[in-house]
């Protein structure tokens, strides 16, 4: 069970940094407490800003590296990032990507020879993962 366990908090650790990925280029800054777009300003590499950066154009691909690597970008130069992300297919490939490991924890959760309401627990903050937030932008 150790490794179970072990391997359960790893995959829901990535889901929930993923699904904090996604808040972040689609979520309401007010209601989850944190700017949108903050860490396209602060360059930061996530799994939509890579899967984006590896699957556009190669005219887009100039103009991520530019706005990611500069800092204090403007917001027009943010959002223009943002768009290229939005085009790429990364938020659907993070929500696969979220599935695939929160149907994974699931599983190993099932397994487990843990008490019925710890496991029930796991397995609602896991299904809360698959929640994807309503896009404000």
């Amino acid at each position: 069970d150790v490794r179970a366990f072990l391997d359960i908090g790893i995959d829901l650790g990535r889901a929930f940094q993923i699904r904090d990925d996604l808040l972040d280029l689609y979520g309401d800054g007010n209601r989850f407490g944190k700017p949108a777009l903050i860490d396209l300003r602060e360059g930061k590499k996530t799994l939509p800003v890579w899967y984006a950066y590896n699957n556009c154009k190669p005219g887009q691909r100039i103009i991520m590296r530019k706005v990611l690597e500069k800092p204090g970008a403007s917001q027009r130069d943010i959002r223009a990032v943002a768009d290229i992300i939005d085009e790429s297919g990364a938020a659907e490939h993070a929500e696969s990507e979220i599935r695939r490991l929160v149907e994974g924890s699931t599983s190993r959760i099932r397994k487990t020879g843990m008490r019925a309401r710890h496991r029930d627990f796991l397995i609602n903050y896991a299904a809360d993962l698959l929640q994807p937030p309503t896009r404000d932008r």
